[in-house]
């Protein structure tokens, strides 16, 4: 496996490992286990409050154009797959959350992507209103028809951006 690969995968369980132990306050469970161990706060609290690697935050190349096909592929399919949920009337911070990241997570590693794609940012917003609901809390209407809104914006930013390269 390559060192990438490696720090992808050791970043992901080190995510899922603290995430479900975050209860009301999201910043106290990092806080005790930076202190508790003596690590510096700012990357590592960074790094879980984005909830993936660096490396798929920089974009830290794996080449070739195979690749990035398929990070683009894989894009395309987590748009349609969001927009699908809420079309379905699925609006439940436990049924929209893992799209919305798995959305995400897939445009960090789009190469063609400009560092400061305002979908991105529009998206990461949302999951972060929705990290802050309860798994049963559900979007209300006018919040799923923004959200949908937001990501055929998004959608639509992304194909023009992908179409120019």
């Amino acid at each position: 496996m390559e060192p990438v690969q490696q720090e992808e995968r050791s970043c992901q369980s080190a995510v899922v490992g603290v995430v479900p132990f975050e209860s009301g306050d999201a910043t106290q469970v990092p806080r005790a286990i930076f202190r508790d161990f003596a690590v510096p706060e700012l990357v590592p609290r960074h790094r879980l409050h984005v909830g993936f690697p660096a490396t798929i935050e920089h974009r830290v190349s794996r080449c070739g154009d195979r690749d990035s096909a398929v990070s683009v592929a894989e894009s395309v399919h987590h748009f349609i797959g969001a927009m699908d949920t809420l079309k379905l009337n699925m609006a439940a911070k436990d049924q929209v959350s893992p799209i919305l990241f798995d959305l995400i997570q897939s445009l960090y590693k789009v190469p063609q992507l400009p560092a400061d794609f305002t979908g991105r940012a529009l998206l990461q917003r949302w999951f972060d209103q929705l990290e802050q609901m309860r798994a049963s809390d559900r979007l209300h209407e006018d919040e799923v028809r923004q959200l949908l809104f937001d990501i055929e914006s998004a959608y639509n930013t992304f194909m023009q951006l992908i179409g120019r390269s």
